[in-house]
């Protein structure tokens, strides 16, 4: 006897129910359309919200630090205690705080002195590193 499927007779019954596939397979295509679009959507509006203040700083970079020789009543200082005073604090806040350009000047007043350090850096956390300085 020949099987008309072209096998092997009696092996084969036609009662069998053939095998169902999976129904609850992952559309994975779908998903991956889905978390792009999630992940360019997040990036635009962080873009939309960082990304002026982003500007701003980066656009502050090579900041120069001039000092008049005269600032209201106050007159420069080119002493060299005055200069020698000065550089000292200048060193001592510029350990504690990286700057890239620095200055340490004081200014003289009719018996008023005012002592100026001033510096140039990118600082993330001004009141922190304020605090350590």
């Amino acid at each position: 006897m020949v099987d008309p499927d072209g096998g092997p007779a009696g092996l084969y019954y036609d009662d069998e129910e053939p095998e169902e596939a999976p129904a609850s397979r992952l559309p994975l295509k779908r998903i991956a359309i889905v978390s792009g679009s999630v992940a360019a959507a997040a990036l635009l509006v962080s873009g939309i919200i960082y990304g002026p203040a982003v500007v701003r700083v980066l656009g502050q970079s090579d900041t120069e630090i001039k000092s008049p020789d005269k600032v209201g009543a106050f007159t420069l200082d080119t002493s060299d205690g005055a200069k020698s005073a000065s550089e000292y604090i200048r060193d001592a806040i510029a350990t504690e705080v990286s700057l890239d350009n620095s200055v340490g000047l004081i200014y003289r007043d009719s018996g008023t002195d005012a002592i100026l350090v001033a510096g140039t850096a990118r600082i993330w956390k001004p009141e922190e590193t304020l605090k350590t300085a």
